[in-house]
């Protein structure tokens, strides 16, 4: 059955030689929007339990807010329990402006642009201030963020003094129960153009 006008969950039904050996592999829930493979109980649009999935498509722009891609392991990574959510940006950006490139609970992220260089910036969300450390090739450093929604720059300058890319790392001292950031910017071209691709991973405790 396609369900009734009272949009019931769809189950697709699977059979082979035996039987009805595969139920429920396959549902809609069009209430929620949600699709399961796997799983009777989608919590995202798409839900892939106990197997992979592959997303093909097109990359953002500044216009867009775009989606996350989001790894959940409850047996751990390293032992533990952590999600793990993908995000990238590809954005034509103007001198003086910022960016958010990812936002979630603890903290909203920018590129942020002032001439020809170029930042990552992190404004932290109440519950969330206090100091955050970045870290880069180059070095890093600890950054008092004591006041929620202003933002800090949290990496070394990546426009002239480093045409291409770089990767930070920025977490919150004094408290594993707050996500990690892995981001990575790299200027196309000329710097000058403000082509920009971004990719953030997040992972959370």
């Amino acid at each position: 059955s396609l369900g009734s006008s009272t949009k019931d969950i769809i189950r697709a039904y699977i059979t082979d030689a035996g039987g009805y050996q595969n139920l429920n592999k396959l549902i809609l829930a069009p209430d929620l929007g949600n699709v399961g493979i796997g799983t009777t109980s989608p919590s995202s649009k798409l839900h892939v339990n106990a197997g992979s999935a592959r997303i093909s498509g097109t990359s953002n722009t500044n216009s867009e807010t775009g989606g996350k891609l989001i790894y959940s392991n409850t047996s751990g990574l390293g032992g533990g329990t952590a999600q793990k959510v993908e995000r990238y940006s590809k954005l034509v950006m103007s001198s003086g402006s910022s960016y958010e490139i990812y936002d979630d609970y603890a903290v909203t992220i920018y590129t942020y642009r002032s001439g020809d260089y170029y930042y990552i910036r992190l404004a932290p969300k109440s519950g969330y201030t206090g100091w955050w450390d970045y870290s880069e090739e180059s070095g890093g450093d600890d950054v008092d963020c004591s006041t929620a929604g202003t933002q800090y720059i949290m990496s070394s300058d990546w426009g002239v003094s480093y045409t291409g890319g770089i990767e930070v790392v920025i977490n919150k001292e004094t408290d594993s129960s707050a996500p990690t950031y892995r981001i990575r910017p790299h200027l196309h071209s000329s710097y000058s153009n403000g082509y920009v691709s971004v990719i953030v991973e997040a992972y959370y405790p």
